[in-house]
Order: structure tokens, then sequence, then C-alpha cells
């Protein structure tokens, strides 16, 4: 979850929004797939998201993730068709989705990955800023 804004004078932003404090993972089950999904948490808050980065982390003992997994993503308040932004193809081995959307609280960013490695730890990152009330020029 992200970390909450800043207080006490330090007005409404905007903030970065960084893979250390805006990064979310999930272990790839049986079939090697799993989602995650991440988005604003607090009242009025906002994510500009530029973009999502995802990857999976190899198993211990391999240097890079022996299935490639395919990843994507969505944006909004489920995964369906209207809500889908684009697919990667090298969802293991990393990639980044050009997302350039403002996300109010009650929507989320969704990263959904299928046939990657049993056990893999998938990762998604949102870059981009976070403010409290509506972006400026909005």
């Amino acid at each position: 979850m992200p970390a909450t804004p800043p207080s006490g004078g330090m007005g409404n932003g905007p903030w970065p929004l960084t893979p250390a404090l805006n990064s979310v993972s999930v272990t790839l089950d049986g079939n090697g797939n799993g989602t995650v999904s991440l988005g604003p948490q607090h009242v009025r808050e906002h994510f500009q998201v530029d973009s999502a980065s995802v990857a999976v982390a190899p198993l211990a003992g391999q240097s890079a993730p022996l299935k490639q997994a395919s990843c994507s993503v969505y944006v909004g308040t489920s995964v369906n068709a209207s809500t889908f932004f684009g697919t990667s193809v090298t969802g293991s081995t990393g990639d980044t989705c050009s997302v350039g959307q403002d996300i109010q609280t009650g929507q989320l960013v969704f990263a959904v990955w299928a046939g990657g490695d049993v056990g893999a730890v998938a990762t998604m990152s949102l870059n981009g800023q976070r403010t409290i009330g509506a972006p400026a020029g909005s």
C-alpha cells in the first residue's frame, strides 16, 4: 500500500509514485498465474500513472525465469475487456506498459500474469505522481 501523503503544510502534492512505495507482488500459482492490483487508498487521492512496470523474479538457483509469462494490464474497477490496456509477452523478464491515466480512489491498475514459473514472485510497480484533490490543470 502506498505511504500516507506528507502532512503539516505540505500542500496537495504532487509527490512521486516511486517503485519502492508503489509496488505490489504475488507468488504465481500452480499454473504460473497471478494477479495484483494497486491504486489510491486515501480520500481524494489521485494517481497520475505514467506507466506500470512488470517483472518476475527468478526462482532460487536460477539466473532468469525459465518460463516467459505474458502479463496484461487493466485500469479501472475490475479486470474485463473494457478496462484492458495492453499485454506484454515479456511479463517475466520485464516490460513497461504506458498508462497515462489519472486514477481516483476506487480505481486500480491490475497486472495479470499467465504461464510463468510456478512459485516465482511477480511484481508490478507504478510510476508517475500522486496528489490529494484533483491534479493541477484538471
